[in-house]
């Protein structure tokens, strides 16, 4: 499904990640930690087709993505992405933005109707035609992962997606998500910092370290990976 070989990407003279290769199944659940600066969201961007990589190859599906000479369109690898700022578009309401990643042949009753459900799943109906400038965080972080819902990726990526929720309501989503990832059969991959989040329920663990894998294990030994989840800075 994902083939990354041997991929480098620098900024400058800074090496966000150095002959990085990992592969990733269709349907596998795959969990990225390691410290602030290690190429985490890099990593996440140059899949999702936002970053070109300086060297190496990214393989989707048996078809050359990325190269140092090629890149598809992000909007042409069906991958969908929950950015570590949101990335949400503030001239839309919350409704607009699911129905402007729905599919196409829907009508725009039926994408509404949809986007409302999605909405509805997430406790936020009453928001569904407020602007982003009007919600909380918490708030606008379920807008981005109703978002990622309503595209209907076979890839997912997310970045943090927990990050802005209390405790009550990141138990809720994240048991939504786990449970439209498994359903749905995408391939998943998180970064998170969050020692308490649900391990078990991915297939696969990677630490990164300084652009380099370090580790790549099954989430039932994790002792050495969360030796990894220091949240201070290792670059700029």
């Amino acid at each position: 499904m994902i083939a990354i070989k041997k991929i480098s990407k620098y900024f400058g003279t800074y090496a966000a990640l150095r002959h990085f290769s990992l592969d990733l199944k269709a349907g596998q659940k795959c969990c990225l930690v390691g410290k602030t600066g290690s190429g985490k969201t890099t990593l996440l961007r140059l899949i999702a087709g936002l970053e070109q990589p300086d060297a190496g190859e990214i393989i989707i599906d048996g078809r050359l993505a990325s190269s140092r000479s090629a890149m598809v369109p992000p909007h042409q690898r069906q991958i969908g992405m929950v950015f570590q700022n949101l990335a949400i578009w503030p001239h839309l309401t919350a409704v607009r933005h699911l129905v402007m990643v729905m599919n196409s042949h829907q009508s725009r009753r039926e994408k509404e109707e949809k986007a409302l459900g999605i909405l509805s799943s997430l406790d936020m109906s009453e928001y569904a035609r407020s602007y982003p400038g009007m919600l909380s965080g918490g708030q606008r972080q379920k807008l981005a992962i109703a978002r990622l819902l309503a595209s209907q990726p076979r890839i997912a990526l997310c970045d943090e997606p927990y990050a802005h929720l209390d405790p009550a309501s990141k138990e809720a989503v994240r048991s939504l998500v786990n449970n439209w990832i498994t359903e749905s059969h995408i391939t998943f991959i998180m970064v998170t910092h969050d020692p308490l989040e649900d391990f078990s329920f991915f297939d696969t663990m990677v630490a990164l370290r300084q652009g380099s894998l370090v580790a790549w294990d099954k989430p039932g030994d994790l002792q050495d990976l969360f030796r990894m989840m220091d949240p201070g800075a290792e670059g700029p």
